[in-house]
Order: structure tokens, then sequence, then C-alpha cells
């Protein structure tokens, strides 16, 4: 009954706003794999706040955004260059930002939040130093969440009657982009070179979420995986591939590649709950997935085979890994991870191929 009701909550929880986070594949011992590729961390410090819905940023040149906490806990969203961060400062009349995106020109995107009252949030973009207030659809909610690098932003915001809409930004404009065909709810999560955006509506007022895909002004549904019933695309990369997460038969979560107009079940067996939250144009994918013992452990998932990243950094590190949030074409990955008992974010790039005995132990604390 237990295991029933936790996978109740996640389902409730993601189908709310695609509030994501748990995902797959427990890999304790594994067969051998050739020349498997490591990582070097590099702590970007302690997170005041551990927001599932709203992951750090990376861009393609290394450059890494998310939030820090100040001495009072309150979050101040950032940039890390090279391990230093800069406090990009804070919208009149709101206390905290978050930053969830940033681009090659490294304009940066998030939610600033009201204090006390998180239905008094908005859509930032951050240019030049300077914070600006994106607005909303007549509401009194936004949230950027994507950008590329010609500017284009999309994520969710409040009409006036109170529903959520995914938007698209572009042109000192808010564009409402509507839901499928009989839904009252939209939110974007990704947005490629081609300005193609993805994430998650549904087609029946308070209905399950469905996947989407958003272009040329039509939105369609991505699929479902046979047998379930809910989907949410988190991002989309250049050749158009999607990843997210798709309800299963089992009423599990797992992680989803669509491409090709299929939805791909990328989850491994014995997995309980999956989900992928960014993929490059190399075809990478990152997320997380809930082990064993019901931990949470970031993920990557190239040529056909999803590896734990706890596995790929240096034993003993003190780092367990729990949540891969972007992965550049470089390879790097941002995510969010416990150290010393603290969520702190880290930062990994790729090292130079070596052995991998035929059964290894994360360093990770369990």
């Amino acid at each position: 009954m237990r295991k029933r009701a936790r996978r109740g909550q996640w389902r409730r929880s993601a189908l709310l706003v695609g509030l994501l986070a748990a995902v797959c594949w427990g890999g304790a011992g594994r067969t051998q794999v050739e020349n498997p590729v490591r990582y070097a961390i590099a702590d970007l410090g302690l997170l005041p706040r551990s927001v599932n819905d709203i992951g750090l940023a990376l861009n393609a040149n290394g450059v890494a955004a998310g939030w820090r906490g100040e001495t009072s806990g309150r979050a101040r969203a950032c940039v890390w260059r090279q391990g230093a961060a800069q406090e990009l400062g804070l919208l009149a009349g709101y206390t905290e930002t978050y930053a969830a995106a940033i681009n090659a020109n490294e304009q940066v995107v998030g939610l600033a939040k009201a204090p006390g009252d998180a239905r008094f949030c908005r859509a930032f973009l951050w240019e030049k130093g300077r914070l600006r207030d994106l607005g909303a659809l007549g509401g009194q909610y936004s949230s950027a969440r994507a950008l590329n690098d010609a500017g284009q932003i999309v994520g969710g915001a409040t009409r006036s009657d109170d529903t959520m809409h995914a938007f698209l930004w572009e042109r000192e404009r808010m564009q409402d982009l509507g839901t499928l065909a009989g839904g009252d709810f939209s939110l974007a999560d990704g947005v490629n070179r081609g300005g193609q955006v993805v994430g998650a509506a549904n087609r029946t007022a308070n209905g399950s979420s469905h996947a989407f895909l958003w272009e040329r002004g039509r939105m369609r549904d991505l699929g479902l995986l046979p047998g379930g019933a809910a989907a949410h695309a988190h991002a989309i990369n250049d050749k158009g591939q999607a990843v997210g997460w798709a309800g299963a038969a089992s009423g599990e979560t797992h992680s989803v590649l669509w491409q090709n107009g299929q939805a791909i079940d990328l989850s491994a067996p014995d997995s309980d709950v999956n989900a992928a939250w960014d993929i490059n144009n190399r075809g990478q994918i990152v997320g997380n997935f809930a082990n064993a013992r019901q931990r949470m452990r970031a993920f990557v998932w190239e040529a056909g085979r999803m590896r734990d990243l706890n596995a790929l950094i240096a034993p003993g590190s003190g780092w367990t890994l729990q949540f891969a949030c972007k992965i550049n074409d470089r390879g790097q990955i941002i995510g969010k991870g416990l150290r010393q008992g603290e969520t702190h974010a880290f930062l990994l790039t790729p090292l130079k191929p070596g052995p991998m005995p035929a059964t290894e132990k994360s360093g990770a604390h369990e």
C-alpha cells in the first residue's frame, strides 16, 4: 500500500504544473562497458531551496545559471563563469529570483517570486546587466522556463480567468500558444533553434497532461506510451528530438524520447519512477531515477544505455548526484545533489575515457 500511495503522489504532482522529479535505473552492478566517460565535478555552491519544477541551466560554452542563497536564506538568481558567481539582482517588489535557462549570448530567463504568495510570480529576462519583467497573459503569474540563442523565450502564464497557458515571447510580445483541443491548461518547457516548442497540455478541462509540440502556429499531441494516460515533454534539441516523461500501463512514470512520430520508452527494468530533463544535439539525455532503495539518482543516457552518474565521478567524493538538469553539446552536465547533507549545485565536465570494472559501486552516499 505504501508503494502504491507513493506512486499516486508522483502522478498527482506531475499533473499539476509539470513538477517533475525522480527517475529510472537502479544500477548497483553492471556488465563491462568499454571506455566509459568519467567526469570531473565542480561545486557551484549551496542551494537555499530545492525547486523541482525549475532546473539549473547551462549554455553551449559551459556558463551556468541558477540561484544561490543570501544569509537570509532567500534565493538569488546567478550566473557562474569558471566557478565564480555573479548575482543578477531582483525585480522591484519581488524578494527572490530563480534562473531557469541561459543561452550562448548569456541572456538569462527565470522566475521572480513575491514574498509569501507563490501566485504572484513573474517571468524575467536578464540581459546587459538588467532584469526585465516579461509580464503575463492577463493574469498575475508567469514563469520563463527556456530560451534559444535567437532570444525566443517560452514558459507559462495565467490569463484573466486564471487558467495557465504556454507562451512564446519574442519581438517584445508574449504570445499565447493555446492548448490542445478541448483543454484549458498548457505549459512550455523547451524551445530549439528552429523555434519548435515542447511542453505539456491537457485535452479536457482539468484532465491529464499530454506532451505537445508547437510549431508554425499549431500545437499537436506527441503521443503516450501504450496504456498510459499522461506525458510531459521537457526539452527539444535542434534535430527535433524531444524528451520528458510519460505514464506507463503499470501506472509508473517512465523516461521518454519522442522522435519520428514515436514515443520511445527509455526505462530500464526494475525502475519505479523515471524522467528525462534534457537532450543535446548529440542525442545524449540526462535525468533522474529512483534506485532500488528509493533514493534519488542522476543519470546520463547515450548509445542505448542509461548510466548512474554517481558511478562516473571519483569514488569517495562525498557527493550524491540526484538531479541532472541540462547537458550541452560538449557533454557538460549541470544538476543538483547532496554534499555533506546539504543541497548543492554541481557542474560535471567529461574527462578522457578510462576502464570500468565489470561491477562497480558508486562512491556516493546511499
